[in-house]
């Protein structure tokens, strides 16, 4: 239910927006690789690419007819002159057919423009569809992204707290070595240390041997 309100209020965001085509910005499909597309949104991607090639396909068909409808007419006004010499010959029966044809062309061609005319809100009416979508998913996104963040946020500082005593410990521990040698070197002598040293390696190396 909390999904649906959501949505309803992303459609309502966007009504009197003028929205770019989704489907022809980059930007967009970097938000939305393949993999990260819902069936929603690919069905919707779908609409409006078919919108898109529909409106193409209607001003290809428009431009075609608009030429065949100029090489006619023009058939016409050379086929006039001897049509209005002879109504039975060839050319009036030429004049008949091409303006048989231009008729039919012009409702071809009213049809296609209304199609035309009406594409772009139906355009416009998809690509906002495929626009609420796509907030909707991307704020859902970016929650289930903060919450990582929030976690990752704590998890660096508890482990940066960490890694200071870690580093404190070592530089304790670093002191007291050297306190040690330097006093026992001062009792003890150099001779003795070299001694302790050589016998602290071979400890050391036999335990590495050992893991």
């Amino acid at each position: 239910m909390g999904s649906k309100k959501n949505k309803i209020n992303y459609q309502m965001a966007v009504q009197n927006k003028r929205v770019p085509i989704l489907t022809l910005d980059a930007r967009w499909h970097e938000l939305f690789p393949n993999k990260a597309k819902s069936f929603k949104i690919k069905s919707l991607e779908a609409k409006v690419n078919n919108e898109l090639k529909k409106h193409g396909r209607l001003r290809s068909d428009l431009q075609e007819f608009t030429n065949l409808k100029k090489k006619l007419l023009d058939g016409i006004v050379d086929n006039m002159q001897g049509a209005l010499e002879d109504a039975n010959n060839k050319e009036q029966n030429k004049l008949e057919q091409g303006k048989k044809i231009v008729e039919e062309l012009n409702v071809k061609m009213e049809k296609t423009q209304d199609e035309l005319t009406a594409i772009p809100r139906e355009l416009d009416r998809s690509n906002k569809e495929l626009l609420a979508e796509s907030m909707e998913y991307c704020y859902n996104r970016m929650q289930v992204n903060t919450e990582s963040i929030n976690k990752l946020d704590r998890y660096i500082k508890e482990t940066r707290e960490m890694i200071k005593e870690k580093i404190i410990q070592m530089q304790e521990m670093k002191e007291e070595n050297s306190m040690i040698y330097t006093y026992l070197h001062d009792v003890l002598g150099p001779d003795i240390l070299e001694l302790m040293d050589l016998n602290r390696y071979e400890h050391f190396e036999k335990k590495n041997k050992e893991e």
